[in-house]
């Protein structure tokens, strides 16, 4: 295989202290830019509550040039745990897809380098807030979260092998510190009020709430007492 034609896989897990909406709205809102390096154009093609298309160019550290991507990123809840799952993939314009696509541009700008996003997987667990010591307050804390993330991309760029690995590997490690300066600076910023006015993550939030009773219902089956048998 040539080496401008391989693909590297990255896993990254963190836990956070924010509901799982706010890093919803970060990757909807925000992976296609700062998350996939500085963002030098963005163009979204088509939005729904469930799914996003768009192409954009954004700037990497070196030794890559800028890259280009038609993507299309797709949303649920998982109606087991309630977690929320993104998938992003990238979309070959040339190759049939939605009326919207035709719209994209069919190949990279001048200067820029096509980049293919195999796939890219959040996955993010609500998880039960922590307070210290025991009592009615335990357990009361603020809203905690653990995000997983799973991409697999192809830079189809001609450069040894470690160097690539190292590079995006530097890349991605980022990620977190990132989301982290992201989630502190929440209040009154853009993401914010994205969150509070999108009907999308009202319908996220329903469906949340909806796994999350479902969850409590299997729960409450599992724990009750079995009947007596009838005396004989």
């Amino acid at each position: 295989m040539a080496q401008a034609s391989v693909s590297y896989a990255f896993l990254t897990e963190g836990e956070f202290d924010a509901p799982p909406l706010h890093l919803l709205c970060l990757v909807r809102e925000f992976d296609l830019g700062q998350l996939a390096g500085q963002l030098l154009g963005f163009k979204l093609l088509e939005a729904s509550v469930t799914r996003t298309l768009s192409h954009y160019t954004s700037s990497l550290p070196w030794p890559f040039q800028p890259r280009w991507v038609c993507a299309a990123m797709r949303f649920g809840v998982v109606q087991a745990t309630g977690a929320v799952v993104s998938l992003g993939q990238s979309l070959h314009v040339a190759s049939p897809a939605p009326a919207a696509a035709a719209d994209a541009t069919p190949a990279p700008p001048p200067g820029a380098t096509r980049g293919t996003v195999h796939y890219s997987f959040y996955h993010i667990q609500p998880l039960p807030a922590q307070r210290p010591g025991p009592g009615p307050g335990s357990g009361s804390g603020p809203a905690r979260c653990r995000l997983r993330r799973i991409i697999n991309v192809d830079m189809h760029v001609c450069l040894p092998r470690p160097l690539l690995r190292s590079s995006l590997t530097r890349h991605y490690a980022g990620d977190g510190r990132l989301i982290e300066a992201v989630l502190a600076g929440w209040e009154g910023s853009g993401l914010q009020r994205r969150l509070a006015e999108g009907e999308c993550y009202r319908a996220m939030e329903r469906a949340m709430e909806e796994a999350k009773k479902e969850a409590e219902a299997r729960g409450a089956g599992a724990e009750a007492p079995a009947e007596a048998a009838p005396a004989r």
